[in-house]
């Protein structure tokens, strides 16, 4: 895939633009063009969302993510230096590099094999994909990802591309609890929102430092935290969770709590993973609990509406926003999930910039991959311990609810305003 990927990125993105364009959904059955190769063609339709669901339903091959291993500083150093002449390409997160002098030093043994990526929302494209791919010599057959979510999805889905092995090295409490697992992979395309290309694509092995997680900002760490939260939700969990959630909010918690949260949260989405890998059924997709107005933030802020906000963040707000519309019901014993949701997105508002016309929610909401339709807008809405890890998964009902788009968007509106 790689070849085609380089060598026709013209007409792969008029491919994909026409796919956008036309109004379709994970769930349409595209029409071929002559006007387009077929083999460029069969490329935009494996990686537009993610695949079609009739591209995704030919995956026959048993899913799972790998087991996690923990390791110490010295133990990451040594993995680092096995690989480094085993014709791997090593990509960094810039923002862990240049906080860590050790792993600093072997990058600059290593220059010749790796790629420091500054990750952000806006540089999360495919123009990224095409400029690192370049750099990767057609001897590599691993890539080694170090970094947070963005970095890891970028590598992942290069990878994927590739068809070779990738591991991850997960640097942020968000990208080790969510999306450093699961094999979801992929980069945003502007103006149509986020994670719009991509593969499903799981990492060979997964690597945890808990001690990384120490020196993260209280946000960074609130990002994960969140994800937590979001988990213990679905899972019916969030009284047995909450006191090793706050101790990390409160920077009170041990390498044994980091490490404890990690194993949990890993245990919560391979349980859901596994059932649904490339989300044919409605059971992945309550993973997407908050992530509706979570991403629509996210776009916003891109395109400078609203003042930047982290990903975890706008997962906060899109959780509150389920609370405050009566989409999410708690119980009297769940009032200290609400309460932490609030305060979280007190101290990070969301802060308008310049005026958001109507039409560009609408347009965000129309691409969302949960949808069927363009005219709705469906959202997650497990209930509260929705999902067990002893459950029968037979037992599972549909977490999704569909609602007129141009609903959804007012309701978004008066939130943000708000």
């Amino acid at each position: 895939m790689k070849n085609i990927f380089l060598n026709h990125q013209i007409e792969l993105n008029e491919i994909l633009e026409d796919f956008f364009t036309s109004g379709y959904t994970r769930k349409s059955t595209p029409q071929y063009s002559s006007n387009y190769s077929k083999e460029i063609y069969n490329l935009a339709c494996k990686i537009f969302k993610r695949g079609f669901l009739s591209e995704c339903a030919k995956k026959n091959y048993h899913y799972s993510i790998p087991l996690p291993e923990f390791v110490d500083q010295q133990q990451c150093e040594g993995i680092l230096n096995s690989f480094s002449e085993n014709n791997s390409f090593f990509i960094f997160d810039e923002n862990f590099l240049k906080n860590y002098d050790s792993i600093n030093n072997f990058y600059k043994k290593n220059v010749n094999s790796s790629y420091v990526y500054l990750p952000n929302e806006r540089s999360k494209n495919i123009d990224t994909v095409y400029n690192i791919l370049s750099y990767i010599p057609n001897s590599t057959n691993l890539i080694f990802a170090l970094g947070g979510g963005i970095t890891l999805d970028i590598a992942g889905f290069i990878a994927a591309l590739l068809e070779i092995k990738v591991y991850y090295l997960p640097t942020t409490l968000l990208a080790s609890i969510d999306a450093g697992m699961g094999g979801k992979t992929g980069v945003n395309y502007f103006p149509y929102g986020k994670n719009q290309i991509g593969l499903f694509y799981e990492a060979e092995k997964l690597l945890f430092n808990p001690s990384f997680f120490s020196s993260l900002s209280l946000e960074n760490k609130v990002c994960g935290l969140i994800e937590a939260i979001k988990h213990s939700w679905i899972f019916g969990e969030f009284e047995n969770d909450i006191s090793t959630i706050l101790k990390i909010y409160k920077s009170t918690a041990s390498i044994e709590d980091y490490t404890y949260l990690i194993k949990k949260n890993i245990l919560y989405k391979s349980h859901i993973v596994n059932l649904d890998p490339f989300e044919l059924k409605d059971i992945r997709t309550s993973l997407n609990l908050g992530h509706t107005l979570a991403h629509v933030l996210e776009s916003l802020s891109d395109e400078e509406f609203i003042t930047h906000i982290s990903h975890g963040i706008a997962v906060a707000h899109g959780l509150l926003f389920l609370l405050k519309k009566g989409f999410l019901q708690t119980a009297s014993n769940l009032n200290d999930f609400e309460k932490l949701i609030r305060e979280i997105t007190e101290n990070y508002p969301v802060i308008i910039k310049n005026p958001i016309p109507p039409h560009i929610i609408e347009r965000y909401l129309s691409q969302d991959k949960k949808n069927y339709f363009t005219a709705s807008c469906s959202l997650s809405l497990p209930s509260y311990g929705h999902f067990s890890l002893s459950n029968n998964p037979a037992t599972y009902l549909s977490v999704t609810q569909s609602f007129p788009l141009n609903q959804i968007s007012n309701l978004i509106i008066q939130y943000i305003e708000s």
